[in-house]
């Protein structure tokens, strides 16, 4: 039996970034809560020199596709309500491999 494994992209504006320290201190805190609660591998993937804006990718494995798809559907949730006044969500794509 194999195992799935699924990608989710997620875009991020950060209207109130002033500078890339503090823009680095919000995704800082994204990445260990998302790590801490779901056990997956966060990153940083693009955007990285923008002030206001950044993409996180999120990738996790598991024995079957329906376990990846339910935690990777929960992720974006869980941020809406951790980045509430700070940042917003302007796009996220989920991929299966």
């Amino acid at each position: 039996m194999g195992s799935s494994t699924g990608i989710l992209t997620i875009q991020l504006l950060i209207p109130n970034s002033r500078s890339l320290k503090d823009k680095r201190k919000i995704v800082k805190r994204i990445k260990d809560r998302v790590n801490n609660k779901f056990n997956v591998s966060v990153a940083e993937t693009d955007f990285v020199d923008k002030w206001q804006r950044t993409e996180i990718s999120v990738v996790t494995v598991a024995i079957n596709y329906k376990i990846v798809e339910s935690r990777l559907q929960k992720i974006p949730i869980f941020i809406e309500d951790l980045i509430i006044g700070e940042a917003e969500i302007i796009k996220q794509e989920m991929k299966f491999l």
